[in-house]
């Protein structure tokens, strides 16, 4: 049977100190470390099955529910009464859209001008054929929107130029708001890693796209308020009561 071992009636030092768990190697008293902050990282390549799952399911309910409002051509389209304020938006979008547009072109081509060093570092080829992608997207939403504004391509469907410019904006507006949030919520830690110049990428990345979507919600409410205009006639006559016979003896 082991026996206590008591110096001047209290247990031995080293005994207490294991009993109170005091043998942590760090002291008490030493600041623990802060979590690492979150980074803006690019997307992985396997979220883009996920994206176009959801937009095919996404594309197949607008169908059902306003398909009315993007058939036609471009040279059917009634002319707007906003059309200078919709040429001028276009052009804006179009004119910030060239700032994310030749960053991901640099990207893509291999420039690590904008990155930090920890993205710069961990690409692959992977990360290059992203930086395409989101380049043709920014092209789709430049072409679509000024499609939309200039009516160029009379013969084009209506749905081509909306749908290229769903499309980029889906990537300019979310994509860059989600990483300029992202850099703008996180710890000072985040800031101070990520380059200013990607910030102010991503910003004007989510500008160009606010503007694409601005354009197409004005372009789809129009299309809405001449339907419902055109077919208000139509709806009184069928709702009208029939004129009754005069019986004149």
């Amino acid at each position: 049977m082991r026996r206590r071992r008591i110096v001047g009636g209290q247990e031995s030092p080293g005994r207490a100190a294991r009993k109170s768990g005091a043998h942590d190697s760090e002291p008490a008293n030493r600041p623990r470390r802060a979590p690492p902050a979150p980074r803006a990282v690019p997307a992985r390549p396997h979220d883009f099955p996920q994206g176009l799952t959801l937009g095919a399911l996404f594309t197949l309910y607008a169908g059902e529910r306003w398909g009315a409002l993007w058939r036609g051509r471009l040279r059917d389209l009634p002319e707007s009464p906003t059309a200078p304020a919709l040429r001028a938006t276009a052009v804006a979008a179009a004119v910030f859209a060239q700032v994310p547009l030749a960053a991901h072109l640099l990207w893509a081509a291999g420039s690590t001008a904008g990155l930090d060093a920890g993205t710069a570092a961990a690409r692959t080829s992977d990360f290059h054929v992203l930086e395409a992608v989101n380049a043709v997207l920014a092209v789709c939403a430049v072409t679509g929107v000024l499609l939309l504004a200039f009516r160029r391509g009379g013969r084009l469907p209506s749905r081509v130029p909306l749908a290229l410019a769903w499309a980029g904006s889906a990537q300019t507006a979310c994509w860059g708001g989600w990483l300029t949030l992202a850099v703008l919520a996180g710890a000072g830690d985040a800031t101070e890693r990520t380059p200013q110049a990607t910030v102010v990428i991503y910003a004007v990345q989510m500008l160009a796209g606010a503007l694409v979507v601005t354009l197409g919600a004005h372009f789809f409410a129009e299309r809405s308020a001449a339907l419902a205009s055109s077919s208000v006639p139509v709806r009184r006559a069928v709702e009208a009561p029939a004129p009754r016979e005069s019986r004149v003896p």
